[in-house]
């Protein structure tokens, strides 16, 4: 029976220290979800300008520029 509880306390102690630590990372998500949102059409520029020149991709950005 004891190793039983000893096996319950882990799981409680996990959860217990685990908990505080999702709770102060879902914040950073959600604030490193714009970067890289941001981050993205900057890392994909290159492929965009090699991509041939009447391609819909180079026409969208023509556009809004």
């Amino acid at each position: 029976m004891p190793e039983i509880y000893k096996l319950n306390f882990c799981i409680i102690i996990f959860t217990y220290y685990l908990l505080p630590i999702t709770y102060y990372l879902l914040p950073i998500t959600y604030y490193l979800l714009p970067i890289t949102y941001y981050l993205l059409p900057i890392t994909h520029l290159p492929l965009i300008s090699s991509a041939p020149k009447h391609s819909s991709i180079t026409l969208m950005i023509q556009r809004s520029e």
